[in-house]
């Protein structure tokens, strides 16, 4: 983790804008949401397809 500065200035000192260096950082992030995203789309599924019926996220037994 601590080569993660290093690596921004190096990309500052090419040259590289800093908006161009935001956008390149939000990438990841996007894809991690989206992630997230399918994740819970496929416990539901799974919930479905189990009988499962949740009603709020305590009794969904998200966090099994």
């Amino acid at each position: 983790m601590r080569a993660l500065p290093l690596i921004g200035g190096y990309l500052l000192a090419m040259g590289l804008e800093r908006p161009i260096l935001l956008f390149l950082t939000a990438v990841p992030l996007f894809f991690c949401a989206i992630s997230l995203f399918a994740l819970a789309i496929a416990k539901r599924n799974q919930d479905q397809r189990d009988g499962v019926q949740a009603t709020s996220i305590k009794a969904s037994g998200f966090a099994h």
